[in-house]
């Protein structure tokens, strides 16, 4: 057991106590000049390494960006069709009062000939 392999251990004794992985099982404080065990921890993002962890919160972090990114284009798209939608509204609107106003003056010089 780490715990009761590593206190009272020299520096050199400490930093050689290693597993058949090669990791270390004990870590030397040179402030206190103490030797004390290494455990390993499960954490949220998997076990292992720092790098294990940072790997796969930054795939993670990836896949969230693809999302926003699926979204903003998804959203742009219907923005788009909106203004599409606006913009020939607006032309067969203005093309209808343009065509009535023509009709309401053909109209007028009817009556007048008359």
């Amino acid at each position: 057991d780490a715990n009761t392999l590593c206190p009272g251990l020299s520096e050199l004794s400490c930093h050689s106590k290693v597993n058949s992985f090669g990791r270390a099982l004990c870590s030397y404080n040179v402030y206190d000049k103490t030797c004390f065990a290494v455990v390993p921890i499960r954490g949220d993002k998997g076990s292992g390494t720092f790098d294990d962890g940072y790997d796969e919160a930054e795939e993670e972090a990836e896949d969230e960006i693809h999302e926003i990114y699926n979204l903003i284009g998804i959203l742009s798209g219907a923005v788009c069709i909106l203004i599409v939608f606006m913009v020939i509204a607006f032309t067969c609107c203005s093309k209808k009062k343009e065509n009535e106003e023509t009709m309401a003056g053909l109209e007028e010089n009817v009556r007048k000939a008359s």
